[in-house]
């Protein structure tokens, strides 16, 4: 067995593992936001135990890594291959504030923590106006302010923010980190726009999705299905929140919300029905570990792992949505 497959192989057990995941996350958000010093002191002496302290202090502890959340289905491009299938919504819209706020209360008050909480999983966010009220919401909450590390935002760098978004972003730079999908100089925009006021973010310049393309169903078999998925790093990364029902990765998500893929209800977790009371909630919060522990889902069918896209090299700009 050559070193880069016992690598990925502990990488992987680091991620199947939630509480490992967590904690190598958080680790990862500090060690990504640090300067070369402070990253050979992390590398070198502080990594290991940080990672075996988080895991023991959240031993018992129902621990998510990481949540795609999604604050809009609008984007003002139009990429080929696009993970979230955006262009595939013919009517794409704002979500009502009020129930996407209670949505995160529910998926929140099912765990005892999240580590990063990723608005990448729908479409540009800062194109949803009242996307600064989520993130308050979010970040001052006297409850769930405290349920979970990081708020990041993954945007493509051509909208500028809302006045609240900006004020809540500026207040609370310790736990939030905006990263830009670089599409030349059209993401300009935004990074000439933060520069100018100091807010940090970090910029994606060479990264890569797989092509979905037209959502075909590829009818493999059981065992190609769940190499795949075993595979796949989206059903270990990308856990996306839509609409209200959790989902294993972007493509089962916004795939059975646009009906794209058939709906399959042991492969979501609905959290709208029935999650109220403590009974409820102790209700979902089995179902969605049993949703976690699966070896595959159907949505493998749809996906198309083989064709990486570089981001910024198959898109078209359209008319921007939601101003």
């Amino acid at each position: 067995m050559n070193l880069k497959l016992i690598i990925f192989k502990i990488f992987n057990y680091v991620l199947k593992n939630k509480k490992f995941a967590y904690a190598a996350k958080k680790v990862g958000f500090l060690y990504l936001s640090s300067n070369f010093f402070i990253r050979a002191i992390l590398s070198t002496f502080l990594i290991p135990f940080y990672i075996i302290k988080t895991y023991i202090s959240f031993y018992g502890k129902f621990i998510l890594p990481n949540v795609s959340i999604s604050v809009t289905n609008k984007c003002n491009l139009n990429c080929d291959g696009c993970n979230n299938l955006i262009p595939f919504y013919k009517n794409p819209e704002n979500p009502s504030t009020t129930e996407q706020i209670k949505d995160l209360k529910r998926l929140l008050d099912i765990v005892d923590h999240i580590g990063i909480l990723e608005t990448a999983g729908g479409g540009e966010p800062f194109l949803n106006r009242k996307f600064g009220d989520i993130l308050e919401f979010l970040l001052t909450d006297e409850k769930y302010s405290k349920k979970f590390d990081k708020i990041t935002i993954t945007t493509n760098g051509t909208v500028i923010p809302d006045k609240k978004s900006m004020k809540v972003i500026s207040e609370h730079l310790s736990r939030v980190r905006i990263y830009v999908s670089y599409y030349g100089d059209k993401s300009d925009k935004l990074i000439n726009f933060l520069e100018k006021r100091n807010i940090p973010y970090s910029m994606e310049k060479d990264a890569e999705w797989y092509d979905l393309g037209n959502v075909i169903k590829y009818n493999r078999n059981q065992k190609e299905l769940f190499e795949m998925f075993s595979s796949c790093l989206n059903n270990k990364n990308c856990n996306t929140y839509v609409d209200g029902k959790y989902h294993l990765c972007q493509t089962s998500g916004h795939g059975m919300n646009l009906n794209l893929i058939p709906k399959k209800n042991d492969e979501l977790v609905d959290l709208r029905v029935n999650s109220e009371n403590k009974e409820d909630i102790a209700k979902k919060r089995k179902e969605l570990k049993k949703l976690l522990s699966k070896k595959c889902i159907s949505s493998c069918d749809y996906c198309n792992q083989t064709s990486p896209i570089l981001v910024g090299k198959k898109e078209n700009i359209i008319n921007k949505q939601g101003e």
